[in-house]
């Protein structure tokens, strides 16, 4: 390695690593990070880096708030493509409408807050209205979390109107 003398100190010319290919290159990326393979971390640092993609690849893997999403749509819709599909669209369009025109960063956040609320929501009370059997500690139990859930969805939807 060569090296340029500033001062006392001594600077090392370090190169960057660059980003996978796209394709094969990348995949065998994925593999070695899902291992938990550490040698890969500057390669990955490079993706992540990487432009739109790098910005889109932080946003579906970074955000809990949509690992949160991947799985609630997964309970709802199981293998069903088109259900999946349709919660998906749902979720977009509500969080789309809550956000509005030109939202600010923490209008976003609270407007996809709100969303994943809305949908919890009525999940547990579809739960409730389909259930059959269930002890009064049972019905009570869902009951609860119905209660818990729809304060959080209000409270999701208040805050997003103090906001703005």
């Amino acid at each position: 390695m060569s090296g340029v003398a500033l001062g006392n100190a001594e600077a090392v010319a370090v190169s960057k690593p660059k980003p996978p290919a796209p394709g094969q290159e990348t995949k065998e990326l994925f593999n070695r990070a899902t291992k938990g393979d550490e040698s890969c971390l500057p390669q990955v640092r490079a993706l992540l880096d990487d432009g739109e993609y790098g910005r889109s690849l932080r946003e579906r893997a970074g955000s809990s708030a949509e690992w949160l999403r991947r799985s609630l749509i997964q309970k709802a819709a199981g293998k069903n493509v088109l259900i999946r599909e349709a919660i998906n669209q749902k979720l977009d369009g509500i969080q789309a409408e809550l956000a509005g025109p030109n939202p600010t960063p923490i209008e976003r956040l609270l407007a996809e807050r709100a969303s994943l609320c809305w949908f919890i929501l009525h999940r547990y009370e579809d739960g409730y209205v389909n259930s059959s059997g269930w002890s009064i500690h049972q019905a009570d139990l869902q009951q609860r979390k119905i209660d818990k859930a729809h304060a959080r969805f209000l409270s999701a939807v208040r805050t997003l109107a103090q906001v703005r």
